[in-house]
């Protein structure tokens, strides 16, 4: 399943809301949530063997149009293994050609050690709440003309 919402906000600037879902019967599923500023992508399931080349079409897409700032909601995430690490990896090289941002949330103790384990703390910003990482991820946007990414600009403080 797949929906659409679109809302336009008034004022001087108007601020527009672009959600979409997909739901698999096992596995991962997300909705992505976009305003002006930043992509939210709400994950759920388990991110394993089987189902980590769904996430890494999604973020290959993500790539390809140039995603400036992902975030990623891992609060309904049970599980991921070392593809979907993998997946993650590869979004986070592939999006530095043009200064993308990820950063990860809500994270489960059980998927929490998992990142540690391999070190993911050091490569992109783990945060414990969507609040925290929307606003890292906002903070660390770079200005006009400028690119930083957000792991390089989280050390250099």
């Amino acid at each position: 399943m797949i929906k659409c919402l679109f809302t336009a906000g008034s004022g001087k600037s108007p601020d527009t809301t672009l959600e979409t879902s997909s739901a698999n019967a096992a596995g991962v599923n997300w909705k992505e949530e976009a305003d002006t500023e930043l992509l939210t992508i709400r994950l759920s399931g388990e991110i394993d063997l089987q189902h980590s080349p769904k996430l890494r079409q999604l973020l290959k897409g993500k790539v390809r149009s140039k995603a400036p700032a992902i975030l990623l909601d891992f609060n309904d995430v049970k599980y991921i293994d070392s593809s979907g690490l993998a997946t993650l990896v590869e979004y986070y090289k592939n999006s530095r050609s043009y200064s993308g941002r990820l950063a990860v949330a809500g994270l489960s103790n059980r998927v929490r050690s998992i990142f540690d384990l391999g070190r993911l703390g050091e490569v992109f910003g783990i945060f414990p709440t969507v609040p925290e990482a929307r606003h890292a991820l906002l903070l660390e946007a770079p200005p006009r003309g400028e690119t930083r990414p957000l792991a390089e600009s989280a050390q250099s403080r």
